[in-house]
């Protein structure tokens, strides 16, 4: 399940998240959104029966800006994934990222990320 972190709080307020066992939570790497991914594990903690939790950071420019981040406490990062034009031009177009070749550097490090995280 798949939910935009501005209607987390409604969907836990409304029980809809309760069989949610992995919780995957997507930031960009600016203070303030890992300040709400911080804020939404909280929130999560308190109603969802989790077993993991972990975050996945956007849009970061290159390695220095990905050893720059300040990762809340409690929260493990997953992997991250580099700002990158063809990204952005699949949303434009209202594509998936997952609709992009299973060969694409990008997708296949987040199924790995993500396979991991799974397990």
């Amino acid at each position: 399940m798949a939910i935009d972190g501005g209607a987390v709080i409604e969907h836990v307020n409304r029980n809809a998240m309760k069989s949610v066992t992995h919780l995957a939570l997507v930031s960009d790497g600016s203070q303030k959104g890992l300040r709400v991914a911080a804020t939404l594990r909280q929130v999560a903690d308190a109603a969802i029966d989790f077993r993991k939790v972990g975050l996945i950071v956007i849009r970061l420019r290159n390695e220095a800006e990905r050893s720059a981040l300040s990762i809340p406490v409690g929260l493990d990062c997953l992997g991250w994934i580099p700002e990158d034009n063809t990204i952005w031009t699949t949303d434009l177009q209202g594509c998936s990222f997952l609709d992009l070749s299973p060969d694409y550097p990008a997708e296949a490090s987040v199924r790995n990320f993500l396979n991991t995280f799974l397990e």
